[in-house]
């Protein structure tokens, strides 16, 4: 048996669970998605995106699709961020996310990132945000 369910984050897009019955966390509780930064980003990719929710398993492998194409690297920092990198798109456009574990649980970010052929990339990191604290020995090729 199947759950679904639909949830607004900020108001901005919504998100799809779809589980298992029995599904879920080790520890009971329920995974979510509470936002992703940044939300639009270049067509050649390779952008670092985070994915911020709760009860991400650090023992689990996720995999993660921005529209159809599969996300270069994804790691989970901790219970409550996972990363990803954006695959190459062949053009402008708003796609959905998906985030599969291995256990077979999936949350779709409805609208959740847009690529652009005309983004640039900041020369530096927005104040009061810090790109260190990723040590890369979860990413997954």
């Amino acid at each position: 048996m199947m759950k679904l369910r639909a949830r607004t984050i900020l108001g901005l897009f919504s998100f799809i669970v779809l589980a298992s019955a029995g599904a879920g966390c080790s520890d009971g509780g329920e995974l979510t998605i509470r936002s992703v930064e940044p939300q639009s980003g270049r067509l050649q990719g390779d952008e670092k995106v985070t994915i911020r929710g709760k009860n991400f398993r650090t023992d689990l492998g996720y995999t993660v699709y921005f529209g159809p194409n599969r996300a270069r690297r994804v790691a989970v920092q901790d219970p409550k961020t996972l990363i990803a990198f954006t695959p190459r798109a062949s053009e402008e456009g708003i796609v959905d996310i998906a985030v599969r574990g291995d256990d077979g649980v999936t949350l779709m970010v409805r609208g959740g990132f847009t690529y652009e052929s005309g983004k640039t990339e900041s020369s530096s990191p927005a104040a009061g945000h810090s790109e260190s604290g990723e040590t890369g020995s979860s990413l997954v090729y």
